[in-house]
């Protein structure tokens, strides 16, 4: 099926992560009639987002962290019986209060090599109460944190950034110079594989809507850099295969949105890639450039 064709089976780096990424349907199923050709595989209105932390092991990894951080970052007892509970609700869905969030701003102080938990904490409360913390916030914490040199931290602030994607995807592509410049320059990292699958993620969340044709030719450029990059930087193609694929679904996205965008896309790129090993890539890869004649 077309949902399990988007399934990663990349394996955490981070030891309290549970479950398989997950597709969050947008009303409307694949969207109105298309203006170019479509293929199998789009256009698709499934948003992705990332796994779910383990309540249990996050709070173990923080406690852990707690004893590693100096003592005016530390928490205190009671502060660490309160952080408990936060964990613990956010994981059963119960409702969170403003001096929940007074301490995990607190958390968010610590230095880049133990905030990764710190992180996923946010991203929990982010996932079980989508509102609860402001668009603006749940931005400069991840995209702040993403530039940090640190690999962990790293990896939870772009899941993040795939989960904002999911949940605010109008935002976000009203922002998309905002939120997508800064991650590209992760691309400069040695994590390629996660990094790239990660951007690969966030861009084709931000093609299941409808834009302009403007903001469509940013965002289609954007996804032809990813993609030239893979194919110089990442010499195992099981390592850049799933990105690609997204990477094309999402050009077929907009391609189906408007036709004009058919003179920007870097037509060897995607012939490249009508040889992918991968079947669903070569198929999406095939489907474009029959589109473009």
């Amino acid at each position: 099926t077309e949902a399990s064709s988007f399934q990663s089976s990349e394996p955490s780096l981070l030891d309290y992560t549970m479950s398989e990424p997950s597709l969050i349907d947008l009303p409307g199923g694949a969207g109105s009639p298309a203006t170019l050709g479509t293929s199998r595989f789009y256009p698709s209105k499934q948003l992705q987002q990332e796994n779910i932390p383990d309540a249990a092991k996050l709070i173990k990894k923080i406690v852990e962290f707690n004893s590693l951080v100096n003592e005016s970052q530390k928490l205190g007892e009671n502060e660490l019986l309160q952080f408990e509970k936060i964990a613990k609700k956010t994981s059963e869905g119960t409702e969170l209060v403003e001096q929940d969030m007074v301490l995990v701003t607190r958390l968010l102080s610590w230095p880049a090599e133990h905030i990764f938990p710190c992180i996923d904490l946010v991203r929990s409360i982010n996932k079980a109460f989508p509102h609860f913390i402001p668009l603006p916030d749940k931005l400069g914490i991840a995209l702040n944190n993403a530039r940090k040199p640190c690999v962990p931290c790293v990896r939870v602030s772009l899941r993040f950034m795939v989960d904002i994607t999911a949940q605010h995807p109008q935002e976000c592509l009203d922002r998309f110079v905002e939120v997508v410049a800064p991650l590209m320059d992760n691309l400069n990292t040695t994590d390629k594989k996660f990094v790239c699958q990660s951007l690969a993620k966030i861009l084709f969340n931000m093609t299941v809507l409808n834009t302009d044709v403007v903001t469509g030719r940013y965002v289609l450029d954007s996804i032809a850099n990813l993609l030239e990059y893979m194919t110089r930087e990442m010499v195992e193609e099981k390592d850049r295969a799933l990105p690609q694929f997204h990477s094309l679904v999402a050009t077929g996205n907009l391609l189906t949105q408007h036709k004009e965008l058919t003179a920007f896309v870097r037509k060897p790129l995607v012939v490249k890639l009508t040889n992918a090993q991968l079947d669903k890539t070569r198929i999406t890869a095939n489907d474009i450039i029959a589109n473009l004649s």
